[in-house]
């Protein structure tokens, strides 16, 4: 595990972590039948959203999300 437990408070990987647990939701949810018929985001939510439309894949938002994060 790792040593430092707030390392969630850093942006860097905060905003990956949340990304990640969206993409997640949103995959629980499509596997119990329930598809949306409209999706929207907001700041790194519409990376989510992006990939939940099917607009990009999981590697290439999580590349795009994290490069986002560093250079805030």
């Amino acid at each position: 595990m790792f040593e430092d437990h707030n390392l969630l408070m850093a942006t860097e990987f905060a905003q990956p972590a949340i990304v990640a647990v969206e993409i997640a939701l949103t995959a629980m949810w499509k596997s119990r039948g329930i598809e949306p018929a409209v999706v929207c985001g907001h700041s790194v939510g519409e990376f989510a959203a992006a990939v939940c439309a099917n607009v990009m894949s999981v590697a290439d938002c999580m590349k795009l999300v994290c490069a986002r994060s560093r250079l805030i």
